[in-house]
């Protein structure tokens, strides 16, 4: 059995909440959706497209690799990347199945210091120890989401999240 540090345990049950969340999401919908008259797909819909999105976020355990020359913060499910596609300053990771399973954030402590809108510094983005990666991943787009144990301000270590939407359409194109 797997032993998980006081750290990544947390970042587990912060997770679980996410899921507990979702699922309290669904059966409020489908509530709501009794008071719809049957012929209404509409809500039909929007209850589907939730419970598939549902499935699909399941967060997994994800690698973490940060190289300090580059400033590139690799985030990643350990699984054969087989083809990658780069916007803006990310590079996503596919399968050969075109599953995404990882993600590259280039001048990673500048971006992430922006958008965290805390100091992120080089030696912070070495000592990240655990992450959590999930995704939502549409033909057209996809949505990315990074849970991590980020060290800052000296020795505290608070969970961050990072989120991209990734056009990948248009990226592929």
């Amino acid at each position: 059995m797997e032993k998980h540090t006081e750290s990544e345990m947390e970042l587990l049950k912060n997770i679980q909440k996410e899921i507990i969340f979702l699922k309290e999401a669904v059966i409020q919908i489908r509530d709501e959706m009794k008071t719809y008259p049957p012929e209404n797909r509409i809500e039909k819909a929007v209850i589907k497209d939730v419970e598939e999105a549902q499935a699909r976020i399941h967060a997994r355990k994800a690698h973490v690799d940060y190289d300090p020359e580059e400033d590139i913060l690799s985030v990643s499910t350990g699984e054969k990347v087989n083809d990658t596609i780069e916007f803006d300053q990310f590079v996503i990771d596919f399968t050969l199945g075109d599953k995404i399973v990882g993600i590259e954030i280039q001048d990673a402590s500048l971006y992430l210091k922006k958008i965290l809108e805390i100091a992120v510094d080089k030696k912070s983005l070495e000592n990240v120890k655990a992450a959590k990666f999930s995704v939502i991943q549409q033909k057209e787009f996809a949505f990315i989401k990074v849970v991590m144990l980020l060290p800052v301000e000296g020795a505290k270590t608070e969970e961050r999240t990072i989120m991209a939407t990734a056009p990948l359409a248009q990226a592929a194109a």
